[in-house]
């Protein structure tokens, strides 16, 4: 008696748990010793076989890494090699993000969804530098960098695992392809001649990545509204660096006169890693885009 009094214990503590771990159906006191009493329940996730889910989130760096600082306006042209390199928390997928997504569930457990996520605002990082390291370019420089709308593919498995009848958790692996991920960097460098006269240097260079496709992972859960919707929580990280493949200086102006002109066309747009007939190749560099990023939103059955 003590030993069935125990069980039926650990049956009412498990709650909706227990009604997950055993399939469809609905235990109780009596239908646990009875089985052929049990009754079955509907679980709402079981309608969602294809379903669409559309959210917004706040993207961080993922980790520290190498701000390389280039598109230096100066009293010769415009920088296109690693100038400068600052370590910090740095990530040009950082900002708010939106995210929509297609998904199609095999069975309860586990499906395939393909996403979409674009940045909505980009973080903006800033290097201000001076003294005897920018002395080859002007006083004092500052470059701001960031890249506007970065977009991600993201094609994942997904892994459901059941907690309830109007929730569960879920896990997404799979990969992060990057598109519109250009970043514009713009300069700004002051010079001061001895006897305190003053010269603007303003420039304005894009730097296009190579294709590279890294890794991204989400942990989260739904929560059900009824049948045809849900909310969603989930945390993802995604692990992505890019080299880079060329730059192209857009703007350079002298105390605020246009004097791209000046400029040599092989200056103006550079591919990394490729000499020209005037000048040896510039080094590639990497571009830092792992994130880390708590998203929310909606999912509608269809």
């Amino acid at each position: 008696m003590t030993k069935k009094l125990f069980l039926a214990l650990l049956v009412l503590l498990a709650g909706e748990q227990a009604m997950a771990q055993y399939g469809n159906y609905k235990y109780d006191y009596q239908s646990y010793f009875e089985p052929d009493k049990r009754t079955k329940v509907k679980y709402y996730y079981d309608d969602f076989r294809i379903y669409v889910n559309v959210g917004a989130g706040y993207a961080m760096p993922g980790l520290r890494a190498t701000n390389v600082v280039v598109g230096v306006p100066h009293a010769n042209g415009v920088t296109v090699g690693n100038t400068f390199n600052q370590s910090e928390r740095i990530s040009y997928n950082s900002g708010v993000r939106a995210n929509l997504a297609l998904g199609f569930m095999f069975n309860n457990y586990v499906g395939f969804e393909i996403a979409g996520n674009v940045g909505a605002t980009a973080d903006e990082y800033v290097a201000e530098l001076s003294g005897n390291q920018t002395s080859g370019y002007g006083t004092d420089v500052k470059v701001t960098s960031s890249s506007q709308y970065s977009s991600l593919i993201v094609p994942s498995l997904v892994f459901h695992y059941i907690t309830g009848v109007r929730s569960h958790i879920y896990a997404k692996i799979g990969a992060a392809i990057p598109f519109m991920s250009d970043i514009t960097y713009v300069g700004e460098t002051r010079q001061v001649d001895g006897v305190g006269n003053q010269i603007f240097y303003n420039s304005t260079a894009v730097v296009t990545p190579e294709m590279f496709v890294g890794v991204s992972g989400t942990l989260g859960g739904y929560t059900m509204i009824n049948k045809n919707f849900r909310l969603y929580l989930d945390v993802n990280y995604t692990s992505l660096s890019l080299y880079s493949k060329s730059i192209a200086v857009t703007e350079y102006k002298v105390n605020g006169q246009d004097a791209i002109e000046s400029i040599g066309e092989e200056d103006i747009n550079v591919t990394y890693g490729q000499a020209s007939t005037n000048r040896p190749a510039v080094s590639k560099f990497v571009l830092p885009f792992s994130t880390l990023s708590i998203n929310v939103g909606m999912s509608f059955r269809l």
